[in-house]
This record gives structure tokens, C-alpha cells and sequence, in this order.
């Protein structure tokens, strides 16, 4: 069983990655063409917070003057308490984890 880590540094925030999409461009003799986008994907975690709540969250980072901060807690609020979301396989999952017919 995960246990609670109390080390809130150590909670995974998510990365930055690379995307390409096919997008409209008039310029383009096809009218289209390929670009890259830079995306965050969120690491999902369980928070426990000091009112005795234990939420599922994740990390919303800086974005101009709005600092980073935890989605569904106020700007500068702590989590006193993390620990992975996991996404359990349903009970009749087959070894390769597709649902058994």
C-alpha cells in the first residue's frame, strides 16, 4: 500500500512536451501545415490539506503574474500531505490489462 509522504518538494508536478499538429495556413499551398506546441501534462496526485480533506489535484504552473500553485487549493496553499494517483486495473482485466469480454 503507498504510504503518505510528507515532503511536498518531492511531489511530481507534470513536464513540458513537444506536440506536432497539422494546422491551417494560408500561406501554404495545401492551406495547411505542420507546427510544434510545447504543452504542460499535470502529474495527477491525492492531496491531504490541513482542514482534513484528501482531494485529487495537480500542478497549474506560473503563468504571467499568477504564481504556480495546486489546483483546487488558494494561491500560497500547502498540501500538508501527498501520495501517487494511481488508476487501478478493472477487476476483470486480462493480463494485458483490456477488460476480459
Amino acid at each position: 500500500m503507498t504510504q503518505w509522504s510528507f515532503d511536498i518538494s518531492t511531489a511530481p508536478k507534470g513536464k513540458t512536451v513537444t506536440t506536432t499538429r497539422l494546422v491551417t495556413d494560408k500561406s501554404s499551398a495545401s492551406g495547411k501545415s505542420v507546427r510544434d506546441f510545447e504543452e504542460f501534462v499535470p502529474d495527477h496526485i491525492w492531496i491531504a490539506t490541513k482542514c482534513g480533506k484528501v482531494s485529487r489535484t495537480y500542478w497549474i504552473p506560473e503563468h504571467g503574474k499568477n504564481p504556480g500553485r495546486w489546483s483546487g487549493l488558494a494561491t500560497g496553499e500547502q498540501p500538508i500531505a501527498w501520495m501517487p494517483f494511481v488508476v487501478p486495473a478493472h477487476p476483470n482485466a486480462s493480463e494485458d490489462g483490456r477488460a476480459a469480454a
